[in-house]
């Protein structure tokens, strides 16, 4: 089970921490390739368009800062209400769901921040979020509400988190100061551990 997991079943039932072992989610092998990381684009927003993502206080953000540049990808219930800032705000861009991961990955290139602003409920928060990695494999720096997921692959060394209701905050202070060119590094670098080879190490002690 990936760690969090863990932690949640070693809390809910008496089973020894010795008969769980754990496994890490993989990075795609197409995205262990990157052609360079040249931002232009302040933010990007990758997932399902739902109103625990945070998307209405990110679109309200950036609604108010037209020197801010945000591009959203992905579908679901709150699409008309990304559509509806995309055509009214100039520097938020929807680009619907993207499947192609080569596409996916050049237009990561073109972005300094990933933003996740994932808002728990009684039933759900964010876990290990696929989306990370494969931003952190293109030199894309995440920023995320401080979910368990989020939390189990940001470091200081690679990205930000925040606690929920400080998006404003944390974004203002972030976009206002010199992208973090050694975070960038650092996301890269290690996002290759998500690789399949290196996870299936982890899978071997198992199937023996």
């Amino acid at each position: 089970v990936s760690p969090i997991s863990k932690s949640q079943l070693l809390e809910n039932y008496e089973i020894s921490p010795d008969s769980i072992s754990e496994v890490y989610h993989t990075l795609r092998d197409d995205f262990l390739n990157s052609n360079g990381h040249e931002p232009s684009i302040d933010c990007i927003f990758i997932g399902r368009l739902v109103p625990q993502k945070g998307l209405q206080e990110l679109l309200d953000f950036f609604s108010d800062k037209s020197d801010k540049t945000l591009t959203i990808i992905g579908d679901g219930k709150l699409e008309n209400l990304v559509e509806t800032y995309a055509n009214r705000y100039d520097n938020i861009t929807f680009k619907g769901q993207i499947s192609n991961g080569d596409e996916l990955r050049t237009i990561l290139q073109k972005h300094r921040y990933l933003v996740l602003n994932s808002i728990k409920t009684e039933k759900w928060e964010e876990l290990f979020g696929i989306v990370i990695i494969e931003s952190m494999s293109q030199g894309v720096v995440p920023i995320s509400s401080n979910h368990s997921g989020p939390k189990s692959i940001i470091t200081n060394e690679i990205g930000y988190l925040y606690d929920e209701g400080q998006l404003k905050k944390s974004l203002n202070e972030i976009l206002n100061q010199p992208i973090d060119e050694h975070k960038s590094k650092n996301a890269l670098k290690a996002s290759k551990f998500y690789s399949v080879e290196n996870i299936s190490q982890f899978w071997a002690p198992i199937e023996n």
